[in-house]
């Protein structure tokens, strides 16, 4: 299935490659988790930020994002 299909709580399917078990111990909230993987809530980069999910959100679209990546290398 790919994004274009939707998304995989929208037809009753569960993350498979470990999403699942990784998720909680990054946000160190099982609950959040829990939400996230049981209705298909969709967050914010600022949000994103906020649970530890990732580390850091650069403005802009794909250009500025790897122009970001490179200038850090």
């Amino acid at each position: 299935m790919n994004s274009a299909d939707g998304q995989e709580v929208d037809v009753g399917l569960a993350a498979d490659i470990g999403t699942l078990q990784r998720f909680p111990k990054i946000t160190g909230n099982d609950s959040l988790a829990r939400e996230f993987a049981l209705t298909g809530r969709k967050f914010s980069a600022k949000e994103a930020r906020e649970i530890g999910f990732v580390s850091q959100v650069v403005e802009g679209g794909r250009g500025e994002v790897l122009g970001e990546f490179i200038f850090r290398r």
